[in-house]
């Protein structure tokens, strides 16, 4: 079978596909790679090890450079362009080299090469000694966060969806493992770095063994917070990134529990041991009841806004405003609707998966949504609310703001 972007010849063996497709699926399932020179040609095809057989063109200099590259690749074969007939194609093809074993040095290295470039741009912007970093493991995602202390500025902001409370096995502390690896190296040295985790580390034994991995590869420790530390972080990320004249009531929804907090005082919040992963593991339906009874009673709250602080507010969001391409930090301060709620049920009720399914970040998050809308619901109903506003800003936001509250206000 060949695949290629012509239009004209037809058989049997021939499929044909636009120049748009996505050429990286296709050069992973093949056997040979038939080509010009390309950079991005040549980096896919050695990083699958794949056969690459390439006709070099003399009007452009400069592949020889590309040529060059592949000077230790075993498998690859010049042919002259002029190549005709079936016995003299069956002959190069005979002649090709076999791939053997892949080489370190063709391996997929995007991530390393990513990080040299970050690196070397901090060190050009000499900012180095003024970063801090804040790894924030949770239950269900790992956030990360690089800002500027001295500009009090955003450099980066990552998460990437682990589920560790649901299920903590070899494979995924590996790729949490990877995860931290990749961020620590982008990051490079001289950066204030912090690990926190709140739930996960309170209740899973098996965090130790990340613990024990993070100490001794690089000589870092996680601070585990109790309950009262994440209330008080999540209520100073919230107030202090979002624009609003009220009063706030910042509602954190993680995995394995929920607090609401309405103030930094020790009795201005309140925990539930519901979230997300807890309530989709114990059939969120049959214990609504209990949900209810456990939302606490809040004093003065006609005069205050509700905030969803976090990603879960980031990704009902993304879903509610039908956006498949937004970064979730572009959905900070959106608002998030008794309307919209409404909306959304009858098409869950209806089974209208177009209204969901695209806006998702996987397809298996479909379980969350229905538990996260049942959830969002029943607090709008108990404090008889309109709206959440939506803070994509967390705990790792109101760490960096606590460490460095008594250098400088906060400015966004």
């Amino acid at each position: 079978m060949v695949i290629s972007t012509n239009q004209e010849y037809q058989a049997s063996n021939h499929i044909s596909v636009s120049k748009e497709t996505d050429w990286l699926d296709i050069i992973h399932g093949s056997d040979l790679l038939v080509t010009k020179p390309g950079y991005s040609t040549f980096a896919e095809a050695t990083q699958f090890n794949k056969p690459i057989l390439y006709s070099p063109r003399e009007e452009y200099p400069e592949e020889k450079v590309l040529i060059d590259g592949l000077k230790s690749y075993p498998a690859k074969l010049a042919f002259s362009s002029d190549t005709k007939g079936v016995s003299a194609w069956r002959k190069l093809l005979d002649q090709i080299p076999k791939a053997g074993a892949r080489k370190a040095a063709f391996r997929n290295q995007n991530s390393q090469v990513a990080a040299t470039i970050m690196q070397s741009f901090w060190e050009l912007r000499r900012v180095n000694g003024n970063l801090m970093s804040v790894f924030d493991i949770g239950s269900n995602n790992l956030n990360y966060l690089m800002q500027d202390v001295v500009h009090n500025k955003t450099l980066h902001v990552a998460h990437y969806n682990t589920r560790l409370a649901s299920n903590m096995n070899a494979k995924a502390l590996s790729l949490l493992k990877s995860k931290v690896n990749m961020l620590l190296k982008m990051q490079g040295d001289g950066i204030q770095t912090n690990f926190i985790s709140t739930a996960l580390a309170r209740e899973r034994q098996q965090f130790s063994t990340f613990e024990s991995w993070l100490e001794s590869r690089h000589h870092a420790k996680v601070k585990v917070l109790s309950q009262n530390q994440e209330a008080r972080l999540a209520f100073l990320a919230a107030t202090n990134s979002l624009d609003s004249d009220k009063e706030l009531l910042v509602i954190d929804i993680g995995g394995l529990s929920t607090e609401f907090i309405w103030g930094l005082g020790k009795d201005k919040w309140q925990g539930i041991p519901y979230g997300l992963l807890s309530l989709k593991e114990a059939a969120y339906q049959e214990i609504l009841p209990k949900v209810v009874e456990s939302l606490p009673d809040i004093p003065d709250l006609k005069d205050k806004e509700l905030v969803l602080v976090g990603l879960t507010g980031a990704f009902f969001a993304k879903v509610v405003y039908k956006q498949k391409q937004a970064h979730p930090w572009l959905l900070h301060g959106k608002a998030i609707t008794q309307a919209n709620l409404q909306e959304l049920g009858i098409a869950l009720e209806n089974k209208d998966s177009s209204s969901w399914l695209p806006y998702l970040q996987r397809p298996e998050d479909e379980d969350i949504l229905y538990v996260s809308h049942a959830f969002l619901r029943l607090i709008l109903d108990k404090y008889q609310a309109s709206r959440f506003l939506v803070s994509y800003y967390g705990i790792s936001y109101g760490f960096f703001y606590q460490k460095t509250m008594h250098k400088q206000r906060w400015r966004r």
